[in-house]
């Protein structure tokens, strides 16, 4: 049973890539999903995990911002 893509957690490939993609500074990517400019820079150097809630927020920012 093959998992959708939206119930797996946004890995951090995945998140850097949306964060490229966004041409914002960490501060303001961590705005727009509720998360501090530090826990971005955090994850994006993969010294964070990426919780459910804030791979639910990365995907739905993604979708929004295209």
């Amino acid at each position: 049973l093959e998992q959708r893509k939206e119930d797996k957690l946004v890995d951090f490939e995945e998140f850097r890539e949306i964060y490229k993609r966004t041409s914002l500074n960490v501060r303001q990517f961590g705005n727009h999903i509720g998360i501090t400019g530090q826990m971005v820079s955090y994850i994006l150097n993969e010294k964070r995990q990426i919780s459910k809630e804030v791979s639910d927020k990365v995907r739905a920012f993604a979708k929004k911002y295209g």
